[in-house]
């Protein structure tokens, strides 16, 4: 079996009530301690608190499970979510050493996110950007000084 991978999630969300209530709210539903509210004033919403629901550190295959009970809570909340929000991922191996292999160009190489910021109309957002649009843009203005 491979190394084992770790997972943990920051949800930005803005809802009606406190932070501190969401995510006691949360934990008693759900069963699921740990939860963790920031205020986060890049949020957009009409709603009182504006912020994100920090999930500690969980093995994968309950990070994954948990990620799933909490969409669907806040779902049946009154939780608002838009273009200003976004999901956080944090992605590492059990033993630390680990984490030191992972090469960051080649993620950036295989990971698709313009498809992903497509598939969640989230291309023109300034706080997604992708650092491959980034690059190319980059890559254009040298080419047009060289003109």
């Amino acid at each position: 079996m491979g190394p084992q991978k770790k997972v943990g999630f920051e949800l930005e969300m803005g809802a009606d009530i406190s932070g501190r209530r969401v995510c006691n709210k949360m934990k008693k539903d759900l069963k699921i301690s740990g939860l963790k509210w920031h205020e986060d004033m890049s949020v957009d919403s009409d709603l009182d608190y504006r912020g994100e629901v920090v999930t500690p550190v969980w093995n994968y295959g309950e990070g994954v499970t948990n990620l799933r009970k909490m969409f669907r809570w806040m779902r049946k909340n009154n939780v608002d979510t838009n273009s200003s929000t976004g999901l956080h991922v944090n992605v590492s191996y059990a033993k630390p050493d680990l984490n030191l292999v992972i090469d960051p160009a080649t993620l950036l190489l295989l990971m698709d996110d313009i498809k992903w910021l497509k598939v969640f109309r989230r291309e023109s957002n300034q706080y997604c950007m992708s650092p491959k649009m980034e690059l190319a843009q980059c890559i254009r203005a040298v080419v047009s000084k060289r003109g």
